[in-house]
């Protein structure tokens, strides 16, 4: 709701009061996720796990299952860029900044499976894809689109040593 809300506490206790009348009287996770269109925290780190893993046509399946759902596409990428920053914090500081999440577990399976690299590069594209939702015409669409760059922009053979270090051996232009 917070995020939702993005930092205005009137928005906050108005969705507050719709996610407690949509559940009926009780505030529930799973069904105030149904209310904003988010998309289940499981469901977004499969989805990571299967851009890792190259698995785009399982990646596709659950991105059409999702829009059968009427998501907010907009949550589910800021849930990814969440997922994959708290990713990057075990992978460099080698502990959850949310060690009492209910998933951290998989977080930290996330980190071992995703290399540095791929990471930040997923992070990087991830946000790139947020800002361009908001100019596409048809957000189901662009958020497709996005898991198919995930899929595409992940270079082979990804090296930790300077690129540009082959580029002068031989030629004193560098």
């Amino acid at each position: 709701i917070a995020r939702a809300s993005e930092g205005s506490v009137r928005d906050a206790l108005s969705l507050l009061d719709q996610a407690i009348v949509h559940g009926n009287g009780k505030l529930s996770e799973k069904e105030t996720g149904k209310m904003l269109g988010l998309a289940q925290y499981e469901t977004v780190l499969k989805m990571l796990q299967l851009v890792n893993e190259g698995e785009g046509s399982k990646l596709l399946e659950i991105s059409r299952m999702l829009s059968d759902q009427g998501p907010n596409f907009e949550l589910i990428l800021n849930q990814m860029l969440d997922i994959l920053r708290r990713v990057a914090v075990v992978q460099v500081v080698g502990q959850s900044p949310d060690s009492k999440s209910d998933n951290e577990g998989a977080i930290v399976e996330l980190a071992q499976a995703i290399s540095q690299e791929n990471c930040q590069l997923y992070y990087e594209i991830v946000l790139q894809g947020l800002g361009n939702l908001e100019v596409a015409s048809d957000y189901e669409s662009a958020f497709e689109m996005i898991l198919i760059r995930l899929l595409a922009f992940v270079p082979e053979g990804l090296s930790t040593e300077n690129p540009l270090k082959d580029l002068g051996e031989g030629d004193n232009r560098l």
